[in-house]
């Protein structure tokens, strides 16, 4: 799953997220329902300021290893569960 930092203005301020530039196929993140243009706030309950963060993160668990990923969609909040997959 591609991510890309992204600024977006948010109470009058400029702010950095982490956006998902894209979703493929059979990605697991598809499985659970994530889609292009939800932006990551935490992963493992750990707030997120950069696409580097979220990178290392995952970068250092297993292949097997579920993490838990809380993201926005429009104005609603959601969490998933993804089993991370060879990368």
């Amino acid at each position: 799953v591609p991510f890309v930092n992204k600024e977006l203005v948010q109470n009058d301020q400029v702010v950095e997220v982490i956006y998902v530039a894209d979703v493929t196929k059979n990605a697991q993140a598809k499985k659970a329902g994530m889609k292009r243009g939800d932006i990551i706030l935490e992963i493992d309950q750990i707030e997120l300021e950069k696409m580097l963060d979220l990178r290392k993160y995952i970068y250092e668990k297993e292949v097997g290893e579920r993490v838990n990923i809380k993201y926005i969609r429009g104005n609603k909040e959601y969490q998933v569960n993804i089993t991370l997959a060879k990368k």
